[in-house]
């Protein structure tokens, strides 16, 4: 027994080395070398400023280079994934990071030597920035790209915020990828590609179509579909002012379950043809011209899940039928003119977690929206926004049992009374706003203590200027929420400086204007300044000296009683207004400091015991 162990251990090893080299990806699979090379020519003709592939070199394994997946098997090179990043760092990004994302980017010509990856699946280059026609490759094009002829996902789709770097003048090459399931050309010049639609819709085997912001033109030529046609996902969206209407042939479809017309500029009543396509699951029109009421069609799709038809003219009142859409999870009908009562049929609606119904004209008591809202969704709602209607009566206390609410506005509209004591107890809430409404009282009713927030953990912005409502938490109190943004403009905080602001470690905005603050600005407020994009303390009654103001884009001290010089200010700063003071010194001083501040729009510091004539690096400055 031990001779026969001992003889099979040196086969049992190559056994398991051979399938462990099989089993991990591309981790013991050599490329093939027509592959290689085909990869290097590509590579040849790109510009990378990021040096990302740098791994690219002659000789080298390509199965293990950046951005290269291999078959596990046979080594063809099957996949190639070198998108650059889809959107550009926030607004808080440093000149650094502003810079790593352009240079992450590749750029130059696409080598038709791709072409001569004919085991290729999968090719997703989206975002980059290459400045060439697609395909911009040597004799037939259709021939040719019938080299791919198993590629299955091509994602070419442009960085939206550039101008177009790619361009097709015909889709025919398309129709020879007979394998292709997905398809994203978004941001691309197709403007002369009058053939998009016969070619993508007649597809054998297309299932997602993404051709957002292509400049597609009309297609008016008759195309019969099949009713059995696979697309399924179907993007058209931001077409602006190329698309007058909706391709007819689109209602053949009828396994389409996602529809994405924003922003094509369609007009006139939205068609009645929608309600044929039965399994539809995603249905956007928003930023159109619709103007019709909503038809009675859309509200037979009991599958929808997604309903966008935000920012169009929409009017009349919305159909009790809405109960009907029982599998809805976000309803946004925001920015049109539909008036009246909501139906009650609200409750029907168990799976809603975002409501957006604001900038409307729906007149009714809150509270009989919240009721209705709370008969089935009570604990799936995440966000409700019903800002700037014409809504009134009292906020109830049912709102504190919406225990997933995150996000409440309810600003600009006519409702009074207190806050209710529940709202302490929505432990999900991040951001609410009740501005401009005819709110009064304490919030809550009487004076309230550090322990009412206690709950409020996850609040990142609080809005609720415009009502006349007192806070006076504890000189002592450490609020349990970090807040990006807080405006309480004409609440009594006063007359201390709030003190509880300085635990608030990622405040960006913060307006406390007309508050009845009598004190001075403190030392630790000015040290955090510069953590502020912008600042309104306006309409109090400050007092003291400020020696500087470190707030990056707006900064209001305007009708206060400020003295001393005018303050050293952020170079960033864009509105600066000081006027309404006592500030005093010399206007030539403080104007040619701020004139290296090149992006200021707003300078106003009337009304102070300033001296000197405007000089004329003004002048200078204004012409900037």
């Amino acid at each position: 027994m031990r001779t026969v162990t001992i003889s099979l251990l040196p086969l049992l090893l190559v056994i398991t080395t051979f399938c462990f080299g099989f089993c991990n990806g591309n981790a013991n699979v050599l490329c093939i070398e027509s592959e290689r090379e085909a990869l290097l020519k590509f590579k040849n003709d790109l510009i990378d400023p990021s040096n990302k592939l740098s791994s690219w070199v002659e000789g080298g394994d390509c199965c293990e280079w950046i951005g290269v997946v291999c078959h596990n098997l046979t080594g063809h090179v099957h996949k190639l994934h070198l998108a650059a990043p889809s959107s550009p760092p926030s607004d808080d990004a440093s000149l650094a990071e502003m810079e790593d994302y352009e240079r992450s980017k590749l750029g130059g010509k696409i080598n038709p030597s791709l072409l001569e990856l004919k085991h290729l699946s999968i090719l997703d280059l989206s975002n980059n920035n290459f400045s060439t026609q697609i395909p911009q490759f040597q004799g037939e094009i259709p021939h040719s790209l019938g080299n791919l002829s198993k590629l299955h996902y091509l994602d070419l789709r442009g960085d939206n915020w550039w101008p177009k770097d790619l361009e097709a003048k015909s889709l025919q090459w398309v129709s020879v990828l007979f394998s292709l399931q997905y398809l994203d050309l978004s941001h691309v010049d197709l403007s002369e590609a009058t053939d998009w639609l016969q070619v993508t819709f007649k597809h054998p085997s297309l299932l997602e179509l993404h051709l957002s912001d292509c400049d597609l033109a009309d297609d008016s030529s008759p195309i019969s579909v099949n009713s059995s046609k696979s697309l399924a996902v179907l993007d058209l969206s931001w077409n602006f002012n190329y698309l007058s209407s909706i391709p007819m042939s689109i209602f053949s479809l009828h396994g389409l379950v996602s529809i994405d017309l924003a922003s094509s500029s369609l007009k006139g009543p939205i068609p009645d043809y929608f309600g044929n396509i039965s399994f539809l699951e995603v249905l956007d029109l928003s930023f159109n011209k619709f103007n019709s009421s909503i038809p009675d069609s859309l509200y037979s799709l009991n599958h929808l899940r997604f309903l966008s038809l935000s920012f169009n003219y929409l009017v009349g009142k919305i159909s009790s039928a809405i109960g009907n859409l029982s599998s809805l999870i976000r309803l946004d009908l925001s920015y049109n003119m539909l008036e009246g009562r909501l139906p009650t049929s609200l409750e029907d609606l168990c799976n809603l977690k975002e409501v957006n119904l604001s900038y409307n004209k729906i007149d009714q008591d809150i509270s009989e929206i919240l009721h209705s809202l709370s008969r089935c969704s009570l604990n799936c709602l995440e966000s409700l926004n019903l800002g700037i209607n014409h809504l009134s009566g009292l906020l109830p206390d049912k709102l504190g049992q919406f225990k997933n609410l995150a996000y409440l506005s309810l600003a600009q509209n006519n409702i009074s009374g207190p806050i209710p004591m529940s709202i302490g107890e929505l432990s999900c809430l991040k951001s609410i706003d009740v501005s401009e409404n005819q709110l009064n009282g304490t919030f809550p009713p009487r004076v309230v203590s550090e322990t009412y927030f206690s709950n409020l953990t996850r609040l990142t912005t609080l809005l609720a200027s415009g009502n006349m409502l007192r806070f006076e938490p504890n000189s002592s109190w450490v609020p349990s929420f970090q807040c990006e943004t807080i405006e309480l403009h004409r609440w009594h905080l006063g007359p201390k400086f709030p003190q509880w602001l300085k635990f608030q470690k990622k405040l960006s905005g913060l307006d406390i204007s007309h508050a009845g603050i009598s004190d001075v600005i403190p030392t630790w407020f000015l040290n955090i300044s510069a953590q502020f994009k912008y600042v309104n303390l306006s309409s109090n009654q400050l007092i003291g000296e400020i020696p500087y103001m470190n707030v990056r884009e707006t900064l209001d001290l305007s009708s206060n009683r400020l003295t001393g010089p005018l303050p050293r200010v952020f170079p960033t700063l864009e509105d600066l207004i000081l006027s309404n003071n006592s500030f005093l010194g010399f206007l030539s001083e403080f104007v040619c400091n701020s004139s290296e501040q090149r992006w200021m729009r707003i300078l106003d510091i009337d009304t102070n015991i300033l001296s000197g004539e405007i000089p004329d690096c003004w002048n200078h400055w204004q012409q900037q």
